[in-house]
C-alpha cells in the first residue's frame, strides 16, 4: 500500500449501523453507514495488501448521497465537493479490527486513490441493513418497514406518498394489537395480579418507537417501547406479535391463509389490511416487513412488490363475510307485488329505518291482507354479504308482520 498521509486519530466505529452497500463485487467496495446521531458516512475501498484493506470514509450530506445514487453526480464530486475539507482513511484487517485511523485533509489526498471524474452509479443498492447489528446495540427486537416504488428514491420518498401510509400501517398494528393482548390475557384468566402486570408489559411490548429513518429506497427502523428482558433463544412477547404482524402481511398471498387469518382475528382487521394493500396498488408502493432479535435468535421478513399488491387484491376479493340478523321494527307497508312477493316497509318510530325485500313463503300468501293505512309489527331476517374491499350486500325477508294494537 501507499504511505500514509494525515495524522493518527481516534475514531469510535462503534457507534457506526451499516445502511446499505452501494457497490459490491466479491465485497463491499462502497458502503453507507448512519451513526448514532443521524450522521451519513460513506467507506470507499482503495488498496489491499496481505494483511489488510484500506477504506477511505468521510461525512456525507444524505442530499449529496441522493444526487449520486440518481446519476446527477459521479463518486469523484461526491468525495471533493463537500463542505468538509477532510477526510478519514482506515486499515482493517480479515477480523474486522480497524487500525492506523488517519485524518486527511482532502487537498492532500494521493490522486491515484481518487475515482475518474466521470465515475456515475450504475449499480443498485444491496438491501443489507443489518437489522441484526441493531438488535445487539439496543438490547431489542428491531422491526424495519421498508418502503419501495414510484417517486421512492434513495433515501427520500414524497411526503404526499408517506402521510396516508403511516396511519394504515398504524391501524393494523393497533387492531392486531388488541386481539393479541385479549388472547394472552385468556391464559391469565384466574390470575388477577399476573393479568394486570401482563397487560401492562403486552401494552408496551405491542407498541413501536421510530429508531431511525433510513436511505436505501425508504427505510422506517422500530423497536418496542417495552423493556422485555428475554433468556438467549427464548420468545418474547415482542416476537410473538412480530411474528403475527409478518404472517398478516404474508396471509394475502393465499385465499386459504387469508380465511383463516380473518378467523383467529376480526374481519375489521382484514379490511385494514385491504385498504393498505390498496393504498399500496393505486400508488405503485411495495412494502418489506422485517424482524430481528438478537437475544431471542429470532428473524422474519415478508416482501410485497408494488406488482404483488394486484394479486394480493384479488385473493382478499374471494374473502366473504356473511351475518344474519334478526330486527324488529314498527311502522307501515309502502309497496308490495303480491306476484313476486316483494315488499317495500319504512318505520314509523323516527329512526328512518326503511326495508326492502321480499316475504318468505308463509307471508307472501297472507300479503294481500296487508293495508296501507295500517301500523304493523314486522320480524325482518337481514343477511350482510359483504366482500372485503367492495360494498356489502344486504338481504332482507320478512319471516313475521302482526297488526300494532296498541297505537
Amino acid at each position: 500500500m501507499k504511505s500514509d498521509l494525515g495524522i493518527l486519530v481516534d475514531f469510535d466505529f462503534s457507534h457506526l449501523t451499516k445502511v446499505t452497500d452501494l457497490i459490491y463485487f466479491d465485497g463491499p467496495l462502497l458502503s453507507h453507514y448512519i451513526d448514532n446521531s443521524g450522521e451519513n458516512y460513506i467507506f470507499y475501498w482503495i488498496d489491499v495488501n496481505s494483511t489488510f484493506n484500506r477504506w477511505l470514509f468521510f461525512r456525507v450530506d444524505l442530499n449529496l448521497l441522493q444526487d449520486f445514487v440518481n446519476k446527477k453526480i459521479p463518486l469523484y464530486d461526491l468525495i471533493l465537493n463537500r463542505s468538509e475539507l477532510f477526510l478519514y482513511s482506515v486499515d482493517i484487517d480479515t477480523d474486522d479490527q480497524y487500525s492506523n485511523i488517519r485524518l486527511v485533509l482532502t487537498k492532500d489526498l494521493d490522486t491515484s486513490y481518487l475515482p475518474s471524474q466521470k465515475s456515475f452509479y450504475e449499480f443498485k443498492p444491496q438491501s443489507n441493513l443489518s437489522l441484526l447489528a441493531l438488535s445487539r446495540k439496543y438490547n431489542s427486537g428491531i422491526m424495519e418497514f421498508r418502503i419501495t416504488g414510484d417517486s421512492v428514491n434513495y433515501g427520500s420518498i414524497a411526503l404526499s406518498k408517506l402521510a396516508p401510509l403511516i396511519p394504515k400501517i398504524e391501524d393494523i398494528r393497533k387492531d392486531l394489537a388488541n386481539k393479541y393482548i385479549k388472547n394472552r390475557r385468556r391464559f391469565l384468566a384466574g390470575d388477577k395480579n399476573a393479568q394486570k402486570d401482563n397487560s401492562k408489559t403486552l401494552a408496551l411490548d405491542t407498541q413501536f418507537e421510530l429508531v431511525y429513518s433510513l436511505a436505501g429506497s425508504f427505510r422506517l427502523v422500530l423497536r418496542p417501547i417495552g423493556t422485555q428482558t428475554t433468556l438467549i433463544g427464548e420468545k418474547s412477547f415482542s416476537d410473538e406479535f412480530a411474528e403475527e404482524i409478518i404472517k398478516l402481511f404474508n396471509s394475502g398471498f393465499s385465499k386459504e391463509s387469508i380465511s383463516e387469518f380473518s378467523d383467529k382475528y376480526n374481519k375489521n382487521l382484514i379490511k385494514k389490511y385491504n385498504d393498505l394493500i390498496q393504498y399500496l396498488n393505486t400508488s405503485k408502493l411495495g412494502l418489506d416487513v422485517g424482524w430481528c432479535n438478537n437475544n431471542s435468535q429470532i428473524n422474519y421478513a415478508q416482501k410485497i412488490s408494488s406488482k404483488q399488491t394486484h394479486e394480493i387484491l384479488e385473493n382478499l376479493m374471494y374473502l366473504n363475510y356473511d351475518d344474519i340478523e334478526e330486527l324488529k321494527y314498527r311502522g307501515k307497508f309502502y309497496s308490495i307485488n303480491t306476484h313476486t312477493g316483494a315488499y317495500c316497509f319504512e318505520s314509523t318510530e323516527g329512526d328512518d329505518f326503511r326495508s326492502s325485500g321480499f316475504f318468505d313463503e308463509m307471508r307472501k300468501q297472507m300479503a294481500l291482507c296487508i293495508s296501507f293505512n295500517k301500523i304493523y309489527d314486522v320480524v325482518i331476517s337481514r343477511k350482510t354479504t359483504e366482500k372485503v374491499g367492495a360494498k356489502e350486500k344486504i338481504k332482507d325477508v320478512l319471516i313475521s308482520f302482526i297488526e300494532a294494537v296498541d297505537v
